[in-house]
């Protein structure tokens, strides 16, 4: 039974250290629309710069002047998207403002979103969350001319397109299984706890009358050893006494020969 309870607990750990990070992360799909031929960098970033794993460098377009990119973090919930383009040759294209770049700031993570670098200035379209219901109304990120005031304008836009707060009901489901498996586990760990006195009590009780005469056996033969070893210090005292007896024996033969040879000289 006892090694049953810890397969169930091992497995319900295993279970939370592998599904945590699925429950808890959040996947933003960017498609990006400009012309044929080019190569588009995506990259997610913070204050800090880019994310881990936040760089998709130089990804060709299809036929269509169009290629997807997907970010997914655990812990990440706002981004900072910014988009270059390259032609073939792998030299870059400014935009009409003269940036190399453009950036859209504060982006909701968990959400799709399609950016067209066709337009001018380039725009950003929310679209429909991941997994979720498809959104009514698209809120569009403009970028100015002027790039301080790209980076003024994206900021305040951002936050009107990053207002949904609505929860995924698929998380919710993922979080109730979470939280039950902890619930099981703290409960087994408890019953496991309370149930062992009563354990050491049966174990007592149950002791067949062998295993008593097996234990006085031991005992008897401990306190016969007991007295062999206390007999054998009583006889290394006893000669040891012997040997100092001896020794000052030898030592009053000694003087007495010492006197004796003085006085026939």
């Amino acid at each position: 039974m006892e090694k049953g309870l810890k397969k169930i607990c091992v497995f319900s750990v295993v279970v939370l250290l592998v599904f945590m990070p699925v429950i808890f992360a959040l996947e933003t799909n960017v498609n990006v629309k400009t012309k044929p031929d080019r190569l588009v960098t995506v990259r997610f970033g913070d204050d800090k710069g880019t994310l881990e794993n936040g760089a998709f460098i130089d990804q060709p377009v299809n036929d269509d002047g169009e290629v997807s990119v997907s970010y997914s973090s655990d812990y990440v919930n706002y981004v900072k998207i910014s988009v270059l383009m390259r032609d073939s040759a792998g030299g870059l294209i400014k935009f009409p403002d003269g940036s190399g770049f453009v950036k859209f700031e504060e982006v909701k993570t968990g959400w799709n979103y399609n950016i067209d670098l066709t337009v001018n200035p380039a725009v950003i379209l929310k679209g429909e969350k991941v997994g979720g219901e498809p959104v009514v109304e698209e809120t569009v990120i403009e970028t100015e001319e002027v790039v301080e005031e790209v980076v003024e304008n994206q900021a305040l836009t951002g936050q009107a397109i990053d207002g949904d707060s609505s929860i995924d009901m698929k998380k919710i489901i993922y979080i109730g299984i979470g939280l039950v498996l902890i619930i099981v586990v703290v409960l087994i760990f408890i019953k496991k706890k309370n149930s062992k006195p009563t354990n050491s009590v049966v174990k007592i009780r149950d002791k067949s009358k062998d295993e008593k005469m097996l234990e006085d056996e031991e005992i008897e033969d401990a306190e016969r050893k007991i007295k062999e070893a206390e007999e054998e210090i009583k006889n290394i005292k006893n000669k040891r006494k012997e040997l100092d007896d001896a020794e000052k024996r030898f030592e009053e033969d000694k003087r007495k020969l010492e006197m004796l040879k003085r006085q026939n000289q």
